[in-house]
């Protein structure tokens, strides 16, 4: 497990020296995490809060498109998270960026053996550039993957969905 975070933060830098436009920043804020299971006949969901704190490069592809991609880790109710995402940029006004992309979620504690520790999301987002340092963002990803795949039952469907809302700061 170490080797694998230890090679995504590798390639995470690395790609950010073949750049020119490349900006690195830190961020921290606000993480809700809302799980749904559904079965047939019934479905059960809970939501709770905590915060997440990470690292982002940003690298800008033109004038209005950006590519940032994000190593985020949080915790709810003690319990760890782990985020890796791509977002595509468009700056739609002079400060106002939208963001969509993949994101690759990961339950940091142990789990059941019916249970994916890993999910596929995708986001959508949007921030706002305070200045050329600080920027406030806030983005929601929606879990595609299903994390009860493991059960012989084909209608059991378990996911997260994840909203972060948050400070950044641009290097």
């Amino acid at each position: 497990m170490k080797k694998n975070i230890i090679t995504i933060l590798v390639l995470f830098i690395g790609f950010g020296c073949f750049s020119q436009k490349a900006k690195f920043g830190v961020e921290a804020g606000y993480l809700n995490g809302y799980s749904k299971v559904t079965d047939d006949n019934s479905s059960a969901s809970s939501s709770d809060g905590g915060f997440f704190i990470g690292g982002f490069s940003e690298f800008g592809l033109s004038n209005k498109l950006t590519l940032a991609p994000r190593l985020t880790v949080g915790s709810i109710n003690s319990n760890g998270f782990g985020f890796l995402s791509a977002l595509l940029g468009y700056n739609v006004l002079n400060k106002v960026k939208i963001e969509a992309g993949p994101q690759l979620s990961y339950l940091l504690e142990s789990t059941p053996e019916e249970v994916n520790s890993l999910g596929i999301d995708l986001g959508l987002g949007i921030s706002y550039d305070i200045n050329d340092h600080f920027i406030l963002s806030a983005r929601y990803s929606s879990e595609l993957s299903n994390r009860a795949s493991n059960v012989d039952s084909e209608d059991l469907k378990a996911r997260f969905n994840w909203l972060f809302i948050g400070l950044g700061y641009r290097f």
